[in-house]
């Protein structure tokens, strides 16, 4: 069941988090946000397509760029095989988890996520939500409850696959809406997508697992610890 709005609280504009991110990523954010298909997990479908017709001038390496930043920056898990994408922090914010029957929503549509990498993430965000906020009525729920049993990985933990899908994009340069004058985090970003270009037969070097860039599965990707990055061996993302 879609979403009538989205919350964007006032106090965002004192996180320094924010405050720091790109106009190009706030815009996505906000985007993603409003989005007519976010469901009560803070969840809606990853189509770069959709998405760059949002906004005149924008290209499908604008919400690449934009969409990295974010993930970098953990404000949202992108799932690319699945096309699926999270808003991290979006039951932190949203009221859904004080009103049982919200609650109970939210858990149904937990089902219908078929990214195993962004189930992880949200059990992560729903087991601290509990932690912190423990007289919730969502949490005398049995179907809530039955989901905060599930495997559980911080998002600070997980891989991302943009940098490969943006360098599918990239070949006459980066987009006049991404200024060379950025924060040190945001000029790393786009050393690796340069790199990633210049690199005819790219390896990426995310799990200890050889094998790894045949993988075809959407499970939870995790820098060492034998979760593996769900690209091809030529290094472009598996469909």
């Amino acid at each position: 069941m879609p979403k009538e709005y989205g919350q964007l609280r006032h106090d965002i504009w004192s996180d320094d988090d924010w405050l720091n991110l790109t106009v190009p990523a706030q815009h996505l954010y906000m985007t993603l946000l409003s989005d007519p298909r976010l469901n009560y997990c803070g969840v809606t479908d990853w189509r770069i397509g959709k998405l760059t017709q949002r906004a005149a001038e924008n290209r499908p390496l604008d919400t690449l760029l934009a969409a990295a930043e974010l993930s970098e920056a953990h404000f949202i898990v992108v799932d690319e095989i699945t096309e699926e994408v999270m808003i991290r922090s979006f039951l932190r914010h949203d009221p859904i988890l004080k009103n049982p029957r919200l609650a109970v929503t939210m858990s149904k549509e937990y089902g219908t996520i078929g990214s195993r990498k962004i189930r992880a993430a949200l059990v992560f965000e729903l087991q601290k939500l509990r932690k912190a906020n423990p007289a919730w009525p969502a949490w005398e729920k049995p179907s809530v409850l039955t989901i905060l049993k599930q495997n559980a990985v911080s998002a600070k933990e997980l891989d991302t696959d943009l940098v490969v899908g943006a360098s599918m994009y990239l070949g006459s340069g980066l987009p006049r809406a991404y200024p060379t004058d950025l924060s040190d985090r945001a000029d790393a970003l786009t050393s690796r997508l340069q790199l990633a270009t210049c690199n005819s037969n790219p390896q990426p070097a995310t799990s200890s697992n050889e094998d790894a860039a045949d993988s075809g599965s959407s499970y939870p990707h995790r820098h060492g610890d034998g979760f593996n990055r769900n690209v091809t061996a030529s290094g472009r993302v598996a469909s």
